[in-house]
């Protein structure tokens, strides 16, 4: 089961946004203690925890939860199964967006 955390930029700086996306991810570390990363440019950072089993799949059919930042356009989209299995929890604050898979990223 993979997690997913990050912010983006409503017009505040992301000064110190890799140690808040540490603390962040940290707290989702029971989802994929074997595989976790970073992303940030610019307004966005992002950061993901991911099992090492759990193989990328080519079509999206089933549980998922998925935060894609396009560069070029300035973009954040932030995606999820139909049913809802994988939650998505997202929160404004301090001029930015913060989302996460799990509530206590965010807290």
């Amino acid at each position: 089961m993979c997690g997913i955390a990050g912010m983006i930029s409503l017009g505040a700086s992301l000064v110190g946004a890799q140690t808040q996306l540490a603390a962040m991810i940290g707290a989702l570390r029971h989802r994929g203690p074997e595989g976790m990363g970073y992303y940030s440019h610019c307004a966005v950072g992002q950061a993901h925890a991911r099992p090492s089993y759990d193989d990328f799949v080519d079509r999206l059919n089933g549980q998922f939860a998925i935060a894609l930042w396009n560069s070029r356009k300035q973009r954040l989209l932030l995606v999820r199964d139909r049913p809802g299995i994988r939650p998505r929890f997202i929160i404004e604050h301090a001029q930015r967006l913060w989302f996460a898979s799990e509530m206590k990223s965010l807290q």
